[in-house]
C-alpha cells in the first residue's frame, strides 16, 4: 500500500508502533508491509480497495527534472536505504521547492 488514506484497526495501529519515525519517504511502504505480516498472523488480509481509485496531483513530477529523479533513485539504491533516513537527502520531498 503506498500512499495515502491507509485505514486499519486501532488495535493493529498501535501493536504495530504506526509509522515509522525513522523514515522520511516510503514510511506508508515499511508500515504496509509489518501490517500485512500482522494480518497473516491474525488469520487476516490485507484489503486493497481500488473500485474508486483516487487522482492525485502531478505538480510536484514537474518541479524536478528527470536529472534530478535519476540522481535520487541512483543515490537511494545505491544507499541501501540510509537515503530515506535522512531528511537532507530527500530534497523533492522536504526542499520546499513550489
Amino acid at each position: 500500500m503506498a500512499g495515502s488514506f491507509i485505514f486499519c484497526e486501532a488495535l493493529a495501529f498501535r501493536k504495530l508502533g504506526g509509522f515509522s519515525r525513522e523514515l522520511f519517504v516510503a514510511e506508508e511502504i515499511e508500515f504496509s508491509k509489518r501490517l500485512n505480516e500482522l494480518a497473516k498472523s491474525w488469520g487476516q488480509r490485507v484489503i486493497i480497495l481500488h473500485r474508486h481509485p483516487l487522482r492525485t496531483s502531478a505538480r510536484k513530477i514537474h518541479l524536478y527534472s528527470l536529472r534530478e529523479y535519476i540522481f535520487f533513485l541512483l543515490k537511494s539504491f545505491l544507499g541501501l536505504g540510509r537515503t530515506f533516513k535522512d531528511r537532507e537527502a530527500c530534497a523533492p520531498w522536504y526542499d520546499g521547492r513550489r
